[in-house]
């Protein structure tokens, strides 16, 4: 398929576009990693440019469901919204941790033998509890090494502020 002339994003900005949604879906319930697209958010139709504040990181699949308004542009704004706050206060670990969490139950733990230093702005804001315990992770086929893994939890903070990313709500309120 070709685009016509002047609809291709401008490689700077679809890199940092990109680098927003750290290379994922924007949409917290999905955050797909292939056939990945730019979707305006207000139709190039009517706004007829590429800006950093119309443009979000949809998979094919939803960005077809957000042109056919399944996905309410309301929904997508906050979104982009929830991406910009998200990308300057945590590192791109600990949205992976978060989005671990998005859909699980209230109880649900998550075992990993990183250490809780990787997860620091997500346990100093009260949103992740981490504890320790010891365990056996093989590195490779004939090494095995002895690290210590970590149980992270949500706490109910965190239960309300995946709760709140993943139906689109206004982080910045919780």
């Amino acid at each position: 398929m070709t685009s016509s002339p002047g609809r291709t994003v401008p490689a700077g900005l679809a890199r940092k576009i990109k680098e927003e949604a750290g290379y994922r879906c924007a949409v917290p319930t999905c955050r797909g990693t292939s056939g990945l697209e730019m979707a305006h958010i207000e139709p190039w139709a009517k706004v007829k440019e590429h800006s950093f504040e119309n443009l979000i990181l949809l998979c094919a699949v939803c960005h077809i469901r957000f042109d056919r308004g399944e996905i309410p542009a309301a929904s997508v704004r906050q979104y982009k919204a929830n991406l910009q706050l998200l990308s300057h206060r945590y590192t791109q670990m600990e949205l992976r941790l978060l989005a671990a969490f998005v859909g699980k139950g209230s109880g649900t733990t998550i075992h990993l033998a990183v250490d809780p230093f990787f997860f620091l702005s997500l346990c100093t804001e009260g949103l992740v509890s981490a504890a320790g315990y010891g365990g056996v992770t093989t590195m490779g086929p004939n090494s095995p090494e002895i690290r210590a893994a970590y149980v992270y939890k949500l706490t109910e903070q965190g239960i309300r502020f995946v709760e709140t990313m993943a139906t689109a709500g206004n982080l910045e309120a919780v």
